[in-house]
């Protein structure tokens, strides 16, 4: 029978914990330099919707209520309850680092490598906590939240991305943001957490049922159970 020495293993165990803590503070070391070093070109080249989205106070408070209810607090990440795994921040600095301008020569070459990491953790990288960060430093709590909602992905059509709230409604509704109803912007605002899921013409009553949890948290007539919980469950239907 073959015995095994405990303190090899231990020790071995000791180096296999180590190397993974090299490795993970060695990958968000070179990250933040790559972020750093191109954090002001990546905003200047990133293309802007020419769309200007102005909202009621009101319908910004709503989404920032779902969204991001410490958005004016926090420094680019958060772990409020119902908050889930990203913020406003987290969102805009995804589009602009990964999906936004392509860079050139090694800087391009890195913003490859970490778009392929984002992809390969299904939208879970640490590394997008720490672009985050850096871009709360870059840009202020208006710029980003003006960012977000001229650019957020709402959803495809007929094939065609649709970008910002502004074209969304047009797309969605047949009129201007500017126009559109409380239960609409609700609407909008449910779309916001999976919006080819929740989607007016593929999935309507999904949506449906969605906005309805909503408007009841909204409402104050119920709230997340968890910091995880996006769905709000106990919102009803």
């Amino acid at each position: 029978m073959i015995k095994f020495n405990p303190n090899i293993i231990y020790r071995f165990i000791k180096i296999f914990l180590f190397l993974i803590f090299f490795a993970c503070a060695l990958y968000a070391v070179i990250l933040g330099l790559w972020v750093r070093a191109s954090a002001s070109d990546l905003i200047e080249l990133y293309p802007r919707n020419p769309n200007v989205v102005e909202l009621p106070n009101d319908y910004v408070k709503m989404i920032l209520k779902v969204e991001d209810p410490t958005f004016y607090q926090h420094i680019g990440v958060d772990i409020s309850i119902g908050q889930g795994m990203t913020t406003l921040t987290s969102v805009v600095a995804k589009d602009i680092f990964l999906f936004g301008a392509k860079l050139k020569g090694f800087k391009g070459a890195m913003q490859i490598f970490y778009r392929g990491v984002f992809t390969i953790c299904q939208k879970r990288d640490l590394g997008l906590d720490l672009m985050a960060l850096i871009l709360n430093q870059h840009l202020s709590k208006n710029e980003q939240l003006d960012f977000f909602l001229a650019n957020v992905y709402m959803g495809s059509n007929k094939r065609v991305q649709i970008r910002g709230l502004e074209q969304a409604s047009a797309i969605y509704f047949s009129k201007p943001l500017a126009a559109i109803s409380r239960p609409e912007m609700i609407t909008l605002i449910a779309m916001l957490n999976k919006p080819n899921y929740y989607h007016p013409f593929k999935n309507p009553k999904a949506l449906k049922r969605r906005s309805y949890r909503i408007a009841r948290l909204l409402a104050g007539e119920c709230s997340p159970s968890g910091w995880f919980d996006t769905d709000y469950a106990g919102c009803g239907l």
